[in-house]
This record gives C-alpha cells, structure tokens and sequence, in this order.
C-alpha cells in the first residue's frame, strides 16, 4: 500500500510538474499526454487499500479519474486479441502469461470506467468478414482519431488516388497545365 501511494504521488506530481511547464508556454493550445495515470494504480492493490490512500491525500475518486483528465484512451493489451504480437521480452513486464497480461489490462480498464471520456482502442473489429485482427499502424491511427475528436478538432482524412496514364501521353496535352518544379 505504502508503495503504491508513493506512486500515486509520484505520478501527481510530475503531472503537475509537465501541467506547470506546458503553461509556460505562450500557445493557446497546449497538449499533455500521459502514458499512465493515477487510476491506473487501482489495478495494482485491493479497492480498500486504493480508498485508503485516496483518503490519506485527502482526494476522491472524481479527483484523480474525472477531474485531472480530459479523455482516457485504453489501448487493449495485445495479449488480449493479437497475441502473436506481444512481446514477451520486455523486461518491465511482470506479467508471466498472457492471461496474466489480460487479467493486468482488464483491471486497469475497470479502474477506468466511469470516465465520461473513456475510449477504447481495441486488437479486433467486426466487418462485414467478420472479425478481423487491428495492425500496430491501424491501432495507432486509431488512436489519433479519437484525440482528435476529444479534442474537436478535424480527423486527419488519407485520401489516395491512382490514375493509369499510357507512357505514350504528353503531359503537354492535359486540360489542367501541370507545373513541375
């Protein structure tokens, strides 16, 4: 418990830390991104101990899961869906199975909920195949999509096109001049 504490206000602290710095700055709009946050040590000690710490620090629920953060963003353990890509070799993982990696990521996402502004970043989506497994690259766009719209600002949108000119065309003899620098 003690540990744990010691975490929470270690993790407060540098948050407060990174909030004091970003205010430094002179920009209207300021991003912090925290790869973890108080609520996550919830997951790591029993609900009673976790609500003696937070009355120890004087602080409530609404405090350190509603309040200090504007959007939560749950990227699901690849243990839980893509297991082929979970990586087994990091050694700040103590987690010794993959069922233990779920079990880990299901309590920090129940620690979670509740949050007005919970989004969840799956391994898998549902199409019209049928369920198909999320790449790295889709999760992480994923994940950009969803920041931005908690923050309201406009999807970024990737529009590709492919046009099949013969070689033989001049492109002299386009409707729309091209300028090629």
């Amino acid at each position: 418990k003690e540990f744990q504490k010691l975490m929470m206000e270690t993790q407060i602290t540098l948050e407060n830390l990174w909030q004091k710095f970003a205010d430094l700055e002179p920009a209207d709009k300021k991003l912090l991104i925290c790869d973890r946050g108080t609520m996550d040590i919830k997951a790591y000690i029993e609900p009673k101990a976790f609500m003696e710490i937070l009355g120890e620090m004087q602080l409530k629920i609404a405090d350190v899961r509603d309040i200090r953060y504007d959007a939560v963003f749950h990227l699901v353990t690849a243990a839980n869906g893509a297991e082929e890509f979970y990586n087994r070799d990091n050694p700040s993982r103590h987690e010794k199975t993959l069922d233990e990696a779920v079990k880990t990521d299901t309590r920090i996402l129940s620690a979670w909920n509740g949050h007005e502004h919970l989004r969840i970043i799956g391994n898998t989506e549902i199409s019209a195949d049928g369920v198909k497994t999320v790449s790295f690259e889709e999760k992480k766009e994923k994940l950009l999509k969803e920041v931005c719209r908690a923050l309201h600002i406009p999807v970024p949108l990737e529009i590709e096109r492919a046009y099949l000119i013969d070689s033989s065309t001049d492109p002299e003899t386009f409707p729309v001049p091209i300028d090629i620098a």
